[in-house]
């Protein structure tokens, strides 16, 4: 009975009052009492320290017995239906995690059918976890927005896109820590149509889009001083050491303009048969990052510009939807993609309210 108790996670004290009391009525010979005790009326209420107990006076009044049950006993994923084709785990609670493997270890061979997987505001989520989700053979939707643990983790990313993800459509990746490295590695998701990223409310600047422009041509008209021993330059308005770890977090030009499609670098070609002094290229090759791009949402950060507009504007052929909210892009800037994407709905914050 002992290890029957301890299996499943019931309390100490809980165990050892049983126990005593088993003896006291085995001891006593009395059966008609252990009759009373071992059939009794009884209802079962999770176990909660200091609060279960307070039920004991309410039972004993109707001479009912009480019984507790463990609140920590976990839900494996493999105790999930294995057809189950949209799992929602949106904002849940876990405790007692083991830190050696992810919770959902061998979820892609289990739910091999799985299509949608929500995991936001999931506090327990991390990193390492991306690449047991990415083998998931027919995974289209993950959402992963507001799982604040989701930081750092160019690692997990990169091998979570290189040999995963095949057939990913959406992902949600706003209110997270996620940087330009880490979006970056999605760029080689062909399949990708919708990407949702968001800066976390905690690190927003609240100044509006004008006052952010005006700092920035200020900050252009500083004189630069120079002499023989020190030289004074402006870096990247807004810039310091300081800051550095907080400004790796935030996505910029860098990772809006990995998506769609480039071209790259012409290589030059070497031969021996070229005449002299002629030097040969070979043709602009263009790589098809996200050819299938429809939605992309990145608002309220200050380091997406005009850039990745112009490159989006060149780039991103299929995009219908974009939205760039609380980012440092001008209103020219989106007057201007405006023009040359007449089909995509733009939403930023100059539109009239």
């Amino acid at each position: 009975m002992v290890n029957t108790l301890l299996d499943n996670d019931y309390p100490l004290n809980f165990i050892f009052s049983t126990v005593t009391l088993g003896r006291q009525m085995i001891f006593d010979g009395r059966e008609r009492r252990m009759q009373h005790y071992f059939n009794p009326k009884y209802f079962i209420i999770p176990y909660f320290k200091n609060i279960s107990a307070e039920f004991r006076t309410l039972t004993k009044k109707y001479n009912i017995s009480l019984a507790h049950k463990p609140i920590n006993s976990l839900i494996h994923i493999t105790d999930f239906p294995c057809t189950i084709e949209k799992l929602s785990l949106e904002g849940c609670k876990m405790n007692y995690l083991q830190s050696n493997k992810s919770y959902f270890f061998k979820m892609d061979l289990h739910m091999p059918n799985l299509t949608c997987l929500i995991l936001s505001n999931c506090e327990w989520f991390t990193p390492h976890s991306l690449l047991v989700i990415s083998k998931i053979p027919k995974l289209k939707e993950l959402r992963l927005n507001s799982c604040h643990r989701l930081g750092e983790c160019v690692a997990y990313a990169s091998l979570a896109t290189r040999f995963g993800f095949k057939t990913l459509e959406i992902l949600d990746l706003r209110d997270t820590a996620l940087g330009d490295s880490e979006v970056g590695c999605f760029s080689s998701t062909k399949t990708l149509t919708h990407l949702y990223l968001e800066c976390p409310s905690t690190w927003r600047n609240d100044e509006s889009p004008e006052v952010i422009q005006h700092r920035q041509q200020q900050a252009l008209r500083l004189p630069i001083f120079e002499d023989g021993n020190l030289a004074q330059f402006l870096v990247e308005d807004g810039f310091s050491f300081e800051n550095y770890g907080f400004q790796r977090c935030l996505i910029s030009d860098r990772a809006i303009c990995a998506l769609g499609s480039d071209t790259c670098d012409r290589e030059v070609v070497n031969s021996f048969l070229a005449p002299q002094g002629m030097i040969i290229l070979r043709e602009d090759r263009r790589i098809s990052n996200n050819p299938n791009l429809k939605t992309l949402v990145v608002r309220n950060y200050p380091r997406v510009t005009n850039s990745s507009l112009i490159h989006l504007a060149l780039n991103a052929s299929r995009l219908e939807y974009l939205d760039v909210t609380g980012t440092s892009v001008t209103r020219d800037g989106v007057e201007s993609f405006k023009s040359q994407k007449t089909n995509v709905k733009v939403v930023s914050s100059f539109d009239e309210t």
